[in-house]
C-alpha cells in the first residue's frame, strides 16, 4: 500500500537493554530467517535477513501495470503472449517480471451527485438507466452502481442482472446535493487523516468578485478527497477495477477569476498529484471519463478543455489544481475520455468493449535519488496498428 497516500504520522522508536533472563528467553534464529523477541520481552529492533531486505526491495520498487491492446479497428486483441510486449521505463526496455491475461475486471459505474447542475446529473442517470434496459440477459460481469455525494463515494454491491442495477440508479436519481449547502470546509476535510486531503489548500483566492469560486473549490475539494479515500479502501481488495465516472468531472480551478498559485501551493498540489497516480496505479484502479457535448456546454467547457493539462506534473514549478481533473487522471491512469457522443449509453458500452481483455504485467523500478521522482512509461506491442492503453507514468521513490 503506498505510503504517499497515508496520514503522516511521527513514531518514535524506543531502544532498551535486555536482562539476561530476557535475552536466555529469546530464540535464535537459523541463516534466512528474523529474530522474533520472547513474549514479555522489551521492544527492540527487528533483525532481518539480507534475503528479506532484499525482498522488501522488490516489492517495494515493484511496478504493476494493467494493458489494453485494440486494433486499429478499436476491437480487443486476445491471445498475446509476454514476447509481444516491450515495457519503456524512462524510456529505457526492461525485463518483464511478471505476465498473465488479466482477470475479470470488477466494473463501477459511479454516479456525480456532487459535480453538474440538476440537468446534468439527471442526464447521467438517464443515459446509465438506457445502458442496462439495452441488456435484457444477465451481463457478461458484474457490475457495480457507485455514487459521490458530499459525504463521499459509496458503492453498492455488484450485479449482472440489470434489473437489480436499475434499481440502484433509479434510488439514487433524486440525490444530487448541491456542496455549496454543506457546512464542510477545506479544514474540516483536512482532518480526515488523509494526506492529500490534509495537504489541500485552505482557500483559492480570485482576482474579483465571483460568488461561484466558494462552491467550485469546495466541489474540487469534496471530490478529490472522495477519490482518494476510494482508492484506500480498494488498495487492499483484490483484482482491478475499472470505474466508468458518468459526467464532466469537477471543477479545474482555473481561469481569469483565479490568481496564480504560490510555490507553497505548487508544492501542495504537485504531492497530491504524486500520491494520487501511485495511488491509482498500486490500487490497479483504471478511471473512464464519460460525458457528452451537452454536458460539456451545460458545464461552458468545450471539447478537449483539459489537453493543455495533460502533460505530466515532473516539478512542483508545473503542478497546477487541473492536473488533477477527472480527464486528465483518466488518461494518465490507462483510461480514455468519452465526451464526443451524444449517446453516452452508448459510450459506455464502447469504453466497456473488450474490458476483459487486458494483461497484466509487471517489472522492477530502480531506486530514485529524491521522492517523486517522475518517469514516464510506455509499453509497445509488436503488433502492426496496435493501440496501447496503461498508465503513463509514475513517481518513483528512493
Amino acid at each position: 500500500m503506498s505510503v504517499t497516500l497515508r496520514c503522516v504520522a511521527v513514531l518514535t522508536l524506543g531502544l532498551a537493554l535486555l536482562s539476561p533472563a530476557q535475552q536466555r528467553n529469546q530464540q535464535t534464529a537459523s541463516p534466512g530467517q528474523s529474530t522474533q523477541p520472547a513474549a514479555g520481552a522489551a521492544p527492540g529492533l527487528i533483525r532481518r535477513s539480507e534475503k528479506e531486505r532484499r525482498q522488501e526491495n522488490l516489492a517495494a520498487h515493484e511496478i504493476v501495470l494493467n494493458v489494453l491492446v485494440r486494433d486499429a479497428a478499436g476491437k480487443a486483441v486476445r491471445g498475446l503472449a509476454e514476447n509481444n510486449f516491450t515495457i519503456l521505463d524512462d524510456g529505457k526496455a526492461q525485463p518483464i517480471t511478471f505476465f498473465r491475461p488479466a482477470q475479470p475486471p470488477h466494473v463501477v459505474l459511479m454516479l456525480d451527485g456532487v459535480n453538474g447542475s440538476h440537468w446534468s446529473y439527471a442526464a447521467e442517470c438517464r443515459a446509465v438507466e438506457k445502458y442496462l434496459r439495452d441488456r435484457s440477459t444477465a451481463l457478461e460481469y458484474p457490475v457495480a452502481i457507485g455514487l459521490l455525494s458530499p459525504s463521499g463515494i459509496s458503492v453498492n454491491l455488484e450485479s449482472q442482472d440489470p434489473k437489480t442495477l436499475l434499481s440502484q440508479v433509479e434510488a439514487a436519481s433524486g440525490v444530487r446535493t448541491s456542496t455549496g449547502s454543506e457546512q464542510q470546509t477545506v479544514q474540516d476535510v483536512a482532518s480526515t487523516g488523509v494526506r492529500l486531503g490534509s495537504l489541500l489548500p485552505s482557500g483559492m483566492r480570485v482576482q474579483k468578485l465571483d460568488r461561484g469560486w466558494a462552491d467550485k473549490n469546495r466541489r474540487f475539494v469534496v471530490s478529490v478527497n472522495a477519490l482518494t479515500q476510494f482508492i484506500l479502501k480498494e488498495e487492499s481488495a483484490p483484482g482491478r477495477i475499472v470505474v466508468l465516472w458518468v459526467g464532466v468531472g469537477w471543477p479545474l480551478l482555473t481561469g481569469p477569476g483565479f490568481l496564480p498559485d504560490t510555490a507553497a501551493m505548487k508544492d501542495r498540489f504537485f504531492d497530491r498529484i504524486a500520491a494520487l497516480s501511485n495511488g491509482l496505479r498500486e490500487a490497479q484502479v483504471t478511471l473512464n471519463a464519460i460525458a457528452s457535448p451537452e454536458l460539456l456546454k451545460d458545464a461552458s467547457l468545450s471539447q478537449g478543455y483539459y489537453a493543455p493539462y495533460l502533460a505530466a506534473a515532473t516539478a512542483p514549478g508545473e503542478a497546477s489544481a487541473a492536473n488533477l481533473g477527472l480527464p486528465v487522471l483518466a488518461v494518465h491512469s490507462g483510461g480514455e475520455v468519452l465526451d464526443q457522443d451524444k449517446d453516452m449509453a452508448a459510450a459506455i458500452a464502447k469504453s466497456l468493449a473488450g474490458i476483459d481483455s487486458w494483461y497484466t504485467l509487471a517489472f522492477q523500478s530502480l531506486p530514485s535519488s529524491q521522492p517523486d521522482e517522475y518517469r514516464p512509461l510506455e509499453v509497445r506491442v509488436n503488433r502492426p496498428g496496435a493501440v496501447v492503453r496503461t498508465n503513463t507514468g509514475y513517481y518513483a521513490q528512493p
